[in-house]
């Protein structure tokens, strides 16, 4: 592999692909917009529906109560699908003009389930390997380790997958593939989290400065935290959405 994500010609394409098409990346982001608030209401809607159910107890209750578990867990995965279905629909337009139509969607939903239940595998894996008898000056160091180990693997396999799936418009294989790319190419995703770590960390020193620089001549510090609270949740979202742009098209171009 001879080129990163960081490599200029592939990360000024990125620039370039968002640049030429800002109302493809502002309908990604309506999306996102969109389905956060589908989400919203459904979890009031659920909540709602759990302190309705019969308040007899015992295994009747506990069985309603996974039942409306798994129905929720199963609606968001779907909205979800339905969602990125549509989102990675406006980024292959980037590229190709297609039309959208969800004769796949049920594929792809598939997928998302199947990833979901790999993930909680290795999840109860993790948890196993932490509840191993580990010493306890170690249990912290080793559940951080692997918690970002954990973080990093089913970010980049799911973004991967997704990209693949979005290229081809296919789910046959893509599972096997993408997790094949993740291990082949971890220097060339490495370089996507070095490049998000350094523009956070970047936004970190500037939050400091300027915290610095307010307390020394006494401005309204309430203010100033507000304000980049709102700047932190923007600059770490559009990390996302230029990641999101970045997987598919190194993978669109072979790299």
């Amino acid at each position: 592999m001879k080129k990163g994500w960081l490599h200029k010609n592939l990360y000024g394409d990125v620039f370039s692909a968002v640049g030429k098409n800002l109302p493809l990346v502002g309908g990604t982001v309506l999306l996102d917009i969109l389905f956060f608030f589908v989400l919203y209401f459904l979890q009031r809607s659920m909540s709602a529906l759990v302190p309705s159910l019969p308040a007899s107890g015992g295994i009747a209750l506990s069985f309603s109560v996974i039942a409306v578990m798994l129905l929720d867990f199963f609606i968001v995965l779907f909205l979800y699908s339905l969602f990125k279905y549509s989102v990675l629909h406006l980024i292959r337009k980037m590229e190709k003009n297609s039309e959208l139509d969800f004769r796949m969607l049920s594929r792809f939903y598939g997928m998302n389930l199947l990833l979901m239940a790999i993930f909680m595998a290795v999840y109860l894996a993790i948890g196993g390997i932490l509840q191993s008898g580990l010493r306890p000056e170690f249990l912290q160091i080793m559940a951080i380790v692997l918690s970002v180990i954990f973080f990093l693997f089913t970010y980049t396999w799911l973004n991967i997958a997704h990209s693949l799936f979005a290229a081809s418009w296919k789910t046959e294989g893509v599972l096997r593939k993408s997790l094949s790319i993740l291990f082949r190419k971890i220097p060339f995703y490495a370089s996507v989290f070095v490049f998000s770590i350094a523009v956070l960390l970047g936004f970190g020193i500037a939050y400091y400065l300027a915290g610095m620089g307010l307390q020394k001549f006494g401005g309204d510090v309430q203010i100033f935290v507000q304000i980049f609270t709102v700047l932190n949740v923007i600059v770490f979202y559009g990390l996302l959405v230029l990641n999101r742009i970045g997987f598919y098209r190194s993978l669109s171009k072979g790299e």
